[in-house]
């Protein structure tokens, strides 16, 4: 999460997102805008 943030920031992007596979057939995705 951090590195995404810093990334956008870096970047001067709006929108990030990140993803987790947990196993499974589970997942995980986070959205994040920066304003």
């Amino acid at each position: 999460m951090t590195t995404l943030v810093n990334a956008l920031h870096q970047r001067g992007g709006r929108y990030g997102l990140q993803t987790m596979c947990e196993g499974g057939g589970m997942a995980n995705a986070t959205i994040i805008e920066r304003w």
